[in-house]
């Protein structure tokens, strides 16, 4: 058995036991989400990670490595292990909190000289409590975005939705690896989310749009009623702007004119016609990126590049 520092308290990790585990078991509110080392929503930072088993670095950079990061999902310490304290934590200033849906808010924060890579996540503290939210915005615009849905019982999201101009929140530094880069630069993009897994998509257009992607964009938002598809308005506008930006909307239970009937998983690889020269984004509840995902890859679109970024309950969402 080891041990885990956290925030002074020395806690116990049994054999074979993941400290994501392990502190939840101890009663530490840790964020996390797919519990598979895929969306990086558990990633914390330790004194010396030298010794954790390989799995814990899954996905991560060498230059994160060596800065001891590492995800507490996969972790399986054999000796004992120090984690940092929420150190490097930033104040930032409410700029809006809109609301856009029955049960969404877009939170704006100040984000000037704030490094990320649009589509990345961090940290949102408030009143002791913090969750992993993607960031929606793009560094050109100034500040930063956040899409959060408010749970009816839940601990965070409505102490976030009920900030007002002027109010502070702390953040911690962006992570996460659902971004465009140079690999995708070459390729027709599918960006694909239900509900407010939107919200790193459109990081990612952004990026896309302002780096002149030579491809197609296809951009499917998924939901059950038209208030689901809470920036429709907004992407039809984006859309004139940008030719080679296709957007597709999809309604499981509404049927209207002008929105597909059905779920993404089920219209969107029909309608690659040439999958294999294709990069796809997929965010969303967990479920729907495993299906999505597993269809994509039988289409022809290769593994090496589907990124997904999966929400639970306890990511983007409590």
């Amino acid at each position: 058995m080891s041990r885990i520092v956290h925030e002074g308290r020395s806690l116990e990790c049994r054999f074979d036991e993941t400290v994501l585990e392990a502190l939840l078991r101890q009663g530490v509110d840790a964020p996390y989400s797919c519990r598979a080392g895929v969306c990086h929503a558990c990633l914390c930072r330790g004194e010396d990670v030298s010794a954790l088993n390989p799995e814990s670095f899954r996905g991560l950079s060498a230059e994160q490595r060596a800065d001891g990061w590492f995800l507490t999902c996969q972790a399986k310490p054999v000796e004992d292990l120090h984690l940092r304290d929420a150190a490097g934590l930033r104040k930032c200033r409410v700029l809006s909190n809109r609301q856009v849906a029955p049960d969404v808010f877009i939170l704006r924060l100040e984000g000037k000289d704030f490094t990320y890579r649009p589509g990345q996540f961090l940290l949102l503290h408030c009143q002791g409590l913090s969750r992993p939210y993607s960031i929606a915005s793009h560094p050109a615009e100034g500040y930063l975005e956040f899409h959060i849905r408010k749970l009816e019982g839940g601990a965070l999201s409505p102490l976030l939705c009920a900030l007002r101009t002027g109010d502070s929140v702390d953040i911690s530094e962006a992570a996460g690896s659902c971004h465009y880069g140079s690999p995708h630069a070459t390729s027709d993009l599918v960006l694909a989310a239900t509900g407010t897994g939107l919200a790193p998509l459109m990081g990612v257009l952004k990026d896309a749009i302002k780096k002149e992607h030579p491809g197609w964009i296809f951009l499917f938002h998924g939901g059950r009623v038209k208030s689901d598809l809470y920036l429709d308005d907004e992407i039809r506008v984006l859309m004139k702007k940008h030719p080679r930006l296709l957007y597709r909307p999809a309604l499981t239970r509404d049927s209207l004119p002008g929105y597909a009937s059905g779920r993404l998983t089920e219209l969107i690889p029909p309608l690659l016609k040439t999958p294999q020269q294709c990069s796809a984004f997929l965010c969303g509840h967990p479920d729907f990126v495993r299906e999505l995902r597993l269809k994509l890859f039988l289409a022809g679109l290769p593994s090496a590049r589907i990124l997904a970024d999966a929400f639970s309950h306890t990511k983007g969402a409590t």
